[in-house]
């Protein structure tokens, strides 16, 4: 049994977008975190303060790859609305006019005498 997927490609497109800005607000916190990190080793020192730091570093390098998931997820919306939104808009307007043709074509074969000479 087939199911029928429906997809709105301006719906996919305003996804990317927003999960585009999405990344971007992640990423720049993300920076500001490390900033503050980088930053205690101006005011704290001592095994403690090492375990700490190398603690949020670690944490910092598996934000930094969520980063670039959101990053890549929201390029993927934006091309797939784009590329196969185009290709689907393309062969509908071809189905359309195929059909308009055929409906022409039907309607002179009718308007066509029947039956000999």
């Amino acid at each position: 049994m087939s199911k029928i997927l429906k997809v709105n490609f301006s719906q996919l497109a305003e996804r990317g977008k927003n999960q585009k800005e999405l990344a971007e607000k992640f990423e720049k916190a993300r920076q500001d975190y490390q900033t503050i990190v980088n930053s205690l080793n101006e005011c704290w020192e001592g095994i403690d303060a090492t375990a700490f730091i190398n603690s949020c570093n670690e944490y910092l390098k598996q934000l930094e790859k969520e980063t670039i998931y959101f990053d890549t997820l929201s390029e993927y919306f934006l091309k797939g609305s784009g590329k196969y939104g185009k290709v689907v808009t393309d062969n509908k307007n071809k189905i359309d006019q195929l059909n308009s043709q055929l409906e022409n074509d039907v309607k002179e074969y009718e308007m066509t005498p029947k039956g000999g000479f």
